[in-house]
């Protein structure tokens, strides 16, 4: 029944088509043609995941080598293993999403069964659920690591502050938010890549639009909290995100991202109290610059963000700056992927 309510939000349906092909379905030229979304979210994807791979290498790396030198519990650390190990999964599901978004893009380029094109959209599935597993399992770690491990007499936890505590949880929150963009991104199109969801303008615009919503939800008051600077300094410290004039950058994108993105899904289902007015032209340009200003306010602050991870007195660019330069890509590319669909697509179509 609620999804019934999101039937409304496409006023055009496609024909039953091919696996790859588009006869038969609406071609506007812009998102709502399989080839050119395709194409575009599968290039968003490689870049981020492309660039996301040497931070997730390099920490699993780290943590090995945490093991061998410094042993626990016998001849090993289990929780230095298990963090290994939840990078390596992460690692895994970007390889596979990577391989899987090439080979979605190289399938309008050449003469392939529908078989092909399902296995691409069942690996870009598999690669995100499996990429979301490594960073929750990743981030239990760290959070039990912060309860039960040991600092004198006294588990690092209680050596924070109230505030610190807060800024602990916003930062695990912060971390599930950013991996679940990725992660829902590269599924919902391995979804379209093997049933065609996005051909709908509904369901390309409900699952998109929900998707926006939820990561923005998750990550914008966190990045406020995150934003008052912590002055403690104790053997606990190392659990505390970095002071950054990113934060406010960041959570005033997001906030802009989640309120233009619920607006125009909440016009979608109260068309009949709106006059439609949310197919009206001012309305869809309005909304729309407001996704690509959400998008390129959190741009702006991610790559402040990735600033902070290399060193003024270094030539050398750290993994984790390039991640979120990363991320930088994806968050903005997203925007104005969907920002388009709103603004663009039915201009052209009409």
């Amino acid at each position: 029944q609620r999804w019934y309510l999101f039937s409304y939000m496409g006023q055009r349906n496609s024909k039953q088509v091919s696996l790859l092909g588009s006869k038969g379905s609406r071609d506007d030229g812009c998102i709502g043609n399989r080839k050119v979304r395709t194409i575009a979210l599968s290039t968003i994807l490689i870049a981020f995941f492309a660039m996301a791979a040497s931070y997730l290498v390099s920490s699993a790396e780290w943590w090995e080598d945490q093991n061998i030198q410094a042993p626990v519990l016998g001849d090993m650390c289990q929780p230095c293993l298990d963090t290994a190990n939840a990078y390596y999964t992460a690692v895994a599901g970007l390889a596979v999403v990577i391989v899987s978004a090439v080979m979605a893009i190289l399938l309008f380029f050449v003469n392939c069964d529908d078989k092909c094109g399902r296995v691409a959209g069942v690996g870009l599935i598999i690669g995100g659920i499996m990429y979301m597993i490594g960073w929750l399992w990743r981030i239990n770690i760290y959070n039990k690591a912060l309860k039960d491990e040991i600092i004198g007499d006294t588990a690092p936890w209680d050596l924070l502050s109230d505030d610190d505590k807060q800024r602990v949880n916003a930062m695990l929150a912060s971390w599930f938010g950013e991996a679940l963009l990725p992660s829902a991104t590269a599924i919902l199109l391995g979804i379209d890549v093997f049933v065609h969801l996005f051909d709908d303008e509904a369901s390309r615009l409900a699952s998109n639009f929900a998707c926006l919503c939820v990561v923005a939800f998750m990550t914008c008051p966190v990045y406020y909290i995150m934003a008052q600077d912590s002055d403690d300094s104790n053997d606990a410290s190392q659990y505390i995100p970095i002071n950054s004039d990113a934060y406010g950058w960041i959570a005033t994108g997001y906030a802009v991202v989640f309120w233009f993105a619920l607006l125009y899904v909440i016009l979608y289902i109260c068309t009949c109290c709106t006059c439609d007015c949310k197919d009206t032209r001012c309305v869809r340009v309005i909304m729309a610059l407001g996704l690509i200003l959400g998008g390129i306010l959190t741009s702006i602050g991610y790559y402040i963000y990735a600033g902070d991870f290399t060193s003024d007195r270094s030539s050398d660019v750290s993994s984790q700056t390039v991640f979120y330069i990363g991320y930088t890509v994806l968050i903005g590319g997203v925007c104005i992927v969907w920002a388009l669909d709103v603004g663009l697509d039915d201009f052209r179509g009409r």
